[in-house]
């Protein structure tokens, strides 16, 4: 996409003016998203934490992978869904916002259903010459959001694309690696007490959440790589992952449910809804306005506290995907 902006000024009887920028974009299909290694051979985690997925005495094996170094921006789950109407898919745009004031084209997609990113995800693996990574229970193409249930089968090992597991997602936000200082913090990239002032303007060169992303007066998402990633200020070989905490939540593989020392790596099987991870820069929930704490805390890295259906609708709904590496 190559955007430009146009301003546009109104002047009121008054004399007044006011200044209106609008960024418009041309979409193509030659535009690739950079996947950054997370892990470049296979790591086996024993877990110590008492929160998340790395819980005490479980143990899981992560084979090497990619992850998309940003969310999915509306303008390339655009250009995706244009490809795959022409090429035998049913994608539809309908409902997909440009960020949650569906303004901005750059701005993280929103109000996406987990069964419409699996769709998106089997189509730009056909896009871009892979194989998908999901399949109906009997093997069949999934090309629709018709094909898409809770059997529906993941192949790890095909080269395309996909949503990540939890245990991916949690691994990439917690910097990559659990013997680094990162793998404490409590955001993606930082740690702090938010009560303390400093603190709390450290975090925010971190993350977009409800405090400090406000357009118009109102909390937004804003556009990939406004914030720092995590492990920044690191050399190139460590992953540099933007926005795992905050702006936008991002659907993962795995089902709603308590972790426990058995659960295998792909996640457990009790339940039908589907977990959103990272928080979101806006609170929806329950129509709750919430506290600043409990805005933050929905952020942390370790945060599972969202989720839904698959064929649910909601703003707060985005999602990155990872690939084999």
């Amino acid at each position: 996409a190559n955007p430009f902006v146009l301003s546009i000024t109104v002047q009121a009887q008054s004399g007044a003016t006011k200044t209106y920028s609008v960024k418009i974009s041309s979409p193509t299909v030659d535009d690739k998203i950079k996947m950054i290694p997370i892990i470049t051979e296979s790591l086996t985690v024993t877990g110590t934490e008492s929160e998340g997925v790395f819980i005490t005495g479980r143990t899981v094996t992560i084979p090497a992978y990619k992850m998309s170094e940003t969310e999915i921006t509306y303008i390339l789950f655009k250009q995706v869904a244009d490809w795959a109407k022409k090429n035998g898919f049913s994608l539809s745009i309908q409902g997909i916002r440009k960020g949650n004031f569906d303004e901005e084209e750059d701005e993280p997609a929103c109000n996406v259903k987990w069964s419409l990113a699996v769709v998106w995800c089997n189509a730009y693996s056909k896009m871009m010459k892979k194989d998908p990574c999901y399949t109906k229970k009997d093997g069949g193409e999934i090309k629709s959001v018709d094909d898409v249930d809770n059997n529906i089968v993941m192949n790890m090992d095909k080269n395309g694309y996909r949503l990540p597991l939890e245990v991916e997602w949690e691994l990439a936000a917690r910097g990559g690696n659990p013997n680094a200082p990162e793998w404490k913090f409590k955001w993606a990239g930082v740690t702090g007490d938010p009560t303390k002032p400093s603190d709390l303007a450290k975090i925010e060169e971190y993350l977009w959440w409800k405090g400090n992303s406000k357009v118009y007066g109102n909390p937004s998402t804003h556009p990939p790589k406004g914030k720092k990633p995590t492990n920044a200020g690191k050399a190139d070989s460590f992953p540099k992952i933007y926005d795992l905490s905050g702006n936008i939540a991002e659907w993962v593989w795995d089902r709603e449910g308590k972790i426990t020392k058995d659960t295998p790596l792909t996640g457990n099987e009790e339940k039908t809804k589907r977990i959103l991870r990272g928080g979101f820069c806006f609170n929806l929930i329950g129509g709750s306005t919430g506290t600043g704490e409990t805005e933050l805390a929905r952020c942390t890295v370790f945060a599972r506290n969202v989720s839904f259906g698959i064929n649910k609708s909601s703003w707060e709904q985005g999602f990155r995907i990872v690939c084999k590496n």
